[in-house]
């Protein structure tokens, strides 16, 4: 009030007060906006989580069909850990289909005949998953003390880009019979 009585009669004091008002109603204006902008993004975050765990069952496998991934194989890297030159060792991947048609796995490609996958050919259902086997052995000696890190391609009866299935072990001595 004391403003406006202080301004009567000088019209830059007047200009001044609605410039400054102005200024308030446009940074009110953008709050609401941003307010309204925040809550959308949200409203999508929480959309996009629930259809990934209904279709998918997991926010990653979204976020890769997202990202034009047919399928995906978990985990990405396999650790063996240490293996025994000459013995061998399974594990297992997990493979994902995320699309809504089956996909066939009719063969590999690998880099050295040290690793072996079962079974093949393999039929993975419309957004299902299927466990699949790797074998590890070596029989060189001049791997012993080294960390190998080897890579099988999974090739598909359709269109799929190949997937990698990388594994790693570092190699050991034999193990020595027992003495008694």
């Amino acid at each position: 009030m004391e403003c406006q009585k202080a301004c009567r009669g000088n019209n830059s004091c007047k200009i001044f007060v609605r410039q400054r008002h102005h200024k308030v109603m446009k940074i009110k204006k953008f709050s609401g906006f941003a307010l309204i902008l925040f809550l959308c993004v949200v409203f999508c975050f929480a959309l996009f989580y629930i259809w990934s765990l209904c279709v998918f069952g997991s926010v990653f496998h979204g976020l890769a069909y997202l990202n034009n991934k047919s399928i995906i194989a978990e985990p990405q890297l396999l650790e063996f850990g240490q293996l025994p030159l000459g013995s061998s060792k399974k594990a297992h991947f997990t493979l994902y289909n995320l699309t809504s048609k089956p996909i066939r796995i009719i063969g590999v490609e690998k880099d050295c005949e040290c690793g072996d996958i079962s079974p093949l050919p393999l039929d993975i259902p419309p957004r299902q998953h299927r466990d699949i086997d790797l074998v590890l052995i070596f029989q060189q000696k001049d791997y012993i003390g080294k960390e190998i890190v080897r890579d099988v391609l999974l090739i598909f009866d359709t269109d799929i880009a190949p997937v990698i299935l990388r594994s790693k072990c570092l190699i050991c001595p034999p193990s020595e019979p027992h003495k008694q």
